[in-house]
Formats: structure tokens, sequence, C-alpha cells
């Protein structure tokens, strides 16, 4: 079975992540060292980190950090996957091309807002929810609305093949989407779990 991943840009739009020229940008995240890029340069600003990691044809991730009146940008070759699995640091921003997430063979933009991947590898339900987790802004998806419903099924005919999303059985009456929400009774005949 394969998974659906699914970028919550609704979500996160507003606080945390955004796409931009085929960019993720998350909010609060950074390489883990220096030791991880392949080059650094020192900016007055957000936007000169991203212009300098364009014009780099070798980058395919960046991070800056404020430092005093000026940014600190650092630029790898490796995307948001080991070895430059980005970490927590508050005030930083992590950056990486959405080419960057290998493993990845199909990437749909939803007509919600919201993107969603599916990985040439299938994975079973516990590694397919860490699997997401550890790529920064994704989530194994939730489909709460019907058109997220409609589209998840539109890709699983695409792909001919059916995918884990995160949604688990609280009681046998009660089902429990990943963030702790209970499936909805209109949605209950639209969603299938074994």
């Amino acid at each position: 079975m394969r998974t659906l991943l699914l970028l919550w840009l609704l979500v996160y739009r507003s606080c945390a992540l955004e796409i931009l020229f085929d960019f993720i940008h998350v909010s609060g995240m950074g390489f883990h060292s220096t030791t991880e890029t392949n080059a650094s340069v020192t900016t007055k600003s957000l936007c000169s980190c991203r212009q300098q990691c364009f014009s780099q044809s070798f980058c395919n991730a960046w991070t800056a950090s404020k430092v005093n009146a000026h940014y600190e940008c650092h630029f790898s070759i490796h995307g948001p996957q080991p070895p430059t699995s980005p970490s927590p640091q508050p005030g930083a921003v992590y950056s990486y091309k959405i080419t960057g997430l290998s493993g990845l063979i199909d990437v749909h933009e939803g007509t919600d807002g919201d993107m969603y991947f599916v990985p040439d590898k299938e994975l079973n339900f516990s590694t397919a929810i860490n699997y997401c987790q550890n790529i920064p802004g994704f989530q194994l998806a939730l489909l709460k609305t019907r058109e997220q419903i409609e589209i998840a099924n539109t890709i699983s005919l695409q792909i001919q093949d059916s995918f884990h999303i995160h949604l688990t059985h609280k009681d046998p009456s009660t089902q429990i989407w990943g963030d702790g929400t209970e499936l909805t009774e209109d949605l209950k005949d639209l969603v299938k779990i074994p």
C-alpha cells in the first residue's frame, strides 16, 4: 500500500510554511550544523539568501539565521533528507526545493490549495507516519472534506493503487484522524479503513 503525504499549505501558510518558486519554506528549522553545507554567505535579508540559492546551480536547500543586523545563510546540495535533515532552531528559516525530496514520484496540487505527494515505495502504516513526519511541513494525509477525498480518489486511480491516510479506530464505531479529531458522520461512507 502506498502513502499519501499531504502538505498542509492552508494551515501553515499563515504561520510556518509556504511554497515559493518550487521551494518549501519552513520557519523554526535549520541545518544541524554548518558542516552539512556546501557554501555560506552573510546578507542583509532573507530574500538575498533565497536569491543566492537560486543563483547556485548546486543549491537544493538553504537555511538562514539572523545574527545582529544581518543573516547568515548556508546552502546545501542535499534536500531535507539525510545527511542534511533539518532540526528545530527558533528564529531560523529552512527552505528546500520540492525536487529535493528524493523518492517522491508524483506531486498533485489539489483544487483545495493543498499539495499531495506519493512516494515510490510501499510503506506500512506506522512507517508511513514516521516517513511523513520526517519531511518538514508534511504529515500523513487527513482527508477531512469531500473535496479532499475526491482528490485522493483521483490520485488513487492515477497511480492504480490504494494508500494510507492518518485515520485509526478509537473504538468500533469511532474513527480518529491523526490530529485527534473524529471522522464526521457525513464522510464515514466515503472513507474506508481496514
